[in-house]
């Protein structure tokens, strides 16, 4: 909870490490708000912690404050879209980097931009991008 910060049109994120980080120095992203607000992080991230326990720790949790693991939070996207009557199957985690990648490069975001929110250093970051035809 530390390690994320709201401002009026971004989030602050502090990622500790990750899969990009060889070095474990961690590394800052900046996620700007969406232009659709029905999908834009930097309004739902505060309705979510009005609801998530006031307790120190991870910012996805339990009601009584253990972690989230990420096979969790996997089945819980699953369950949440089979609710909302949507084909879960061509969904999963890894579609929130094709989720943003996709609403940046329709916001017009320049390539090095997507790039840098996304942590990309080759051109990979074009395969996440899904713009409708």
């Amino acid at each position: 909870m530390n390690d994320v910060q709201i401002y009026k049109k971004y989030l602050e994120i502090h990622l500790v490490s990750s899969k990009t980080d060889q070095f474990g120095r961690g590394v800052t992203i900046h996620i700007p708000e969406q232009l659709d607000k029905c999908i834009c992080p930097v309004v739902l991230l505060p309705c979510y912690l009005r609801d998530r326990p006031v307790v120190e720790g991870p910012l996805f949790c339990h009601f009584d404050g253990k972690p989230l693991t990420k096979y969790q939070f996997s089945a819980i996207l699953k369950k949440s879209l089979h609710a909302l009557g949507i084909d879960n199957a061509r969904w999963s985690s890894h579609s929130f980097r094709i989720g943003m990648a996709t609403a940046c490069a329709i916001e017009g975001l320049s390539d090095e931009k997507i790039k840098s929110l996304g942590r990309w250093k080759s051109g990979a970051y074009l395969r996440y991008i899904r713009t409708p035809v």
